[in-house]
């Protein structure tokens, strides 16, 4: 697609800038566009790392020679700001595909060159995660499952439990409990107990079967659906500890993801792959269905970089 010539195929970027409220509504905020004569940016490039860890997912966007007044705007007030990027092809559908949404903590102006580039850092609820504190006390009877919901309502954030363990989760606590302290410890105690992990897709929680995934369908990624180059073998170490571990009091290690099933796959830009997605691989060397665990877009509306890398794991890892 790089080297297509024709309007349809040119890259979209947009980057909407406003108060998290504000969001609620329709397009609020000002949008700054690759291919709009209004707020126009000369190009757009981006970086955003996704994992299905419970840690946030962080991006890191840079728009080029905005007007004086756009770049104050951005660096202004920053609290309570938040950033949402959309991408797609020039006139092609489904349209713009929302990519990442979160929270802005830095946000600066630079020359470089000629240009003045404004790079703006951003994590998906990291307030949420940072600020968000519960305190509770649920008597027996009560499911996990409500508990969870409780927890999200604490981070403001919403919850969904698609893909989660829902037999484990609805079961009822036997005994009382007591808890005093951040939103994020409390759900990641209840995911340990009930088998599911945990972690913040674009403002929501995300609550999976452990080495399980979500949607009902799998993404497909294939030459002919933008595969590009060779899978090859996860080889960088994780530290991981499964529920299984966890339950015959073993520590926590490491080792290789070559053991864990995991394979490296890089495509065009699919802004549908997310961590915990499902996605079936065609190629001469790899077949077979994944759940995404690490996810790492990157592109550049004038540039070469416009794809998808993917850490991918076998189902049950």
């Amino acid at each position: 697609m790089a080297g297509a010539t024709t309007e349809s195929w040119l890259r979209e970027a947009v980057v909407t800038i406003g108060a998290g409220d504000s969001f609620e509504g329709y397009r609020p905020g000002r949008s700054f566009s690759a291919l709009s004569d209004t707020n126009a940016a000369r190009k757009i490039t981006f970086t955003i790392n996704n994992n299905i860890s419970e840690q946030p997912n962080s991006s890191v966007i840079s728009l080029y020679n905005l007007s004086r007044e756009n770049r104050a705007y951005i660096e202004g007030e920053l609290a309570g700001k938040e950033v949402i990027l959309e991408v797609g092809y020039a006139g092609q559908s489904p349209g713009l595909s929302q990519i990442f949404r979160g929270d802005i903590y830095r946000a600066t102006s630079a020359r470089k060159g000629t240009d003045w580039v404004t790079t703006i850092e951003s994590g998906d609820g990291i307030a949420a995660y940072r600020d968000g504190a519960i305190s509770i006390t649920s008597g027996p009877g009560q499911s996990y499952l409500h508990l969870l919901q409780r927890a999200a309502e604490s981070m403001g954030l919403s919850l969904d439990t698609t893909a989660a363990d829902l037999e484990a989760l609805g079961r009822q606590i036997l005994n009382g409990r007591t808890f005093h302290g951040s939103s994020h410890e409390f759900i990641r105690r209840i995911c340990r107990s009930t088998g599911n992990s945990w972690s913040i897709q674009l403002g929501v929680v995300q609550i999976l079967q452990e080495g399980g995934a979500s949607g009902a369908s799998a993404i497909r990624v294939s030459p002919a659906t933008g595969l590009i180059g060779t899978p090859a073998p996860v080889k960088t170490k994780i530290r991981f500890e499964s529920t299984r571990r966890r339950r015959r009091g073993s520590s926590r290690s490491s080792r290789s993801n070559e053991d864990e099933g995991g394979v490296e796959v890089t495509s065009l830009l699919n802004p549908q792959i997310y961590p915990g997605a499902l996605v079936q691989v065609e190629s001469s060397s790899v077949n077979g269905n994944f759940v995404a665990k690490k996810v790492l877009h990157s592109g550049d509306t004038v540039g070469d970089t416009w794809e998808t890398r993917m850490s991918l794991f076998e189902l049950g890892e």
